[in-house]
C-alpha cells in the first residue's frame, strides 16, 4: 500500500493478465452464423463461446498507456475522477515499465462513470487515454497441451562421449 492509500498490484513479465486483455474482436454473446442450412441431418458446428464474469461497476479499464508513464503519474491522472480504492497496473519487470494498460476501482459507481466521461481521450504523456467501464473477466476453455516430454516414463540411456582411439 503506497502513501496515497492505494493498493496497487503489479504483474510480472512472466504472465499475462487475461482478466483485462481489452477487446479481442470476439463477441462472446454472438459468435455469428456458421453458414449452414437448417437441415436436420447436417451436423451442427458449435464453438464453445467465451464466458465473462460479472463486471464490477466501480472499476474502469485504461488502455493506450505510454510505456514511459510512471505509476504515480497514472494514479494522479485517475484521481481527478474520485477516490481510488484499488489499482492493478501490469508491470514488465525486465524492461522496468508499465505494460500499456491498467485497471482502477473507485469508491462509487458515479466516480467510475465520471472517469469514463471526463478522462476518456484526455492526454497523458503525449497519448490519448482509452477509458471504458469494466466488462468482466473473459474465461475461455483451453485445449490440453500435448505431451512434449517424450522421454517421460522411458529408461534413459547413457551415451558414451569419450574419444578413446
Amino acid at each position: 500500500m503506497g502513501s496515497s492509500g492505494i493498493n496497487a498490484e503489479y504483474m510480472g513479465s512472466s504472465g499475462i493478465n487475461a482478466e483485462y486483455m481489452g477487446s479481442s474482436g470476439i463477441n462472446a454473446e454472438y459468435m455469428g452464423s456458421s453458414g449452414q442450412t437448417d437441415d436436420e441431418d447436417a451436423p451442427a458446428a458449435e464453438a464453445a463461446p467465451a464466458t465473462r464474469t460479472t463486471p464490477n461497476p466501480n472499476r474502469v479499464y485504461i488502455g493506450n498507456v505510454s510505456f514511459d508513464t510512471t505509476k504515480e503519474d497514472l494514479v494522479a491522472f485517475m484521481e481527478k475522477a474520485g477516490k481510488i480504492v484499488k489499482s492493478t497496473i501490469p508491470y514488465n519487470e525486465k524492461r522496468g515499465q508499465i505494460r500499456g494498460y491498467a485497471l482502477f476501482e473507485f469508491e462509487t459507481q458515479e466516480e467510475a462513470q465520471k472517469a469514463v466521461d471526463e478522462l476518456h481521450d484526455e492526454e497523458l504523456d503525449g497519448r490519448k487515454m482509452l477509458i471504458r467501464e469494466d466488462k468482466g473477466k473473459v474465461r475461455r476453455k483451453r485445449k490440453p497441451r500435448p505431451n512434449r516430454n517424450k522421454t517421460r516414463g522411458a529408461e534413459k540411456t547413457e551415451v558414451d562421449t569419450s574419444t578413446d582411439l
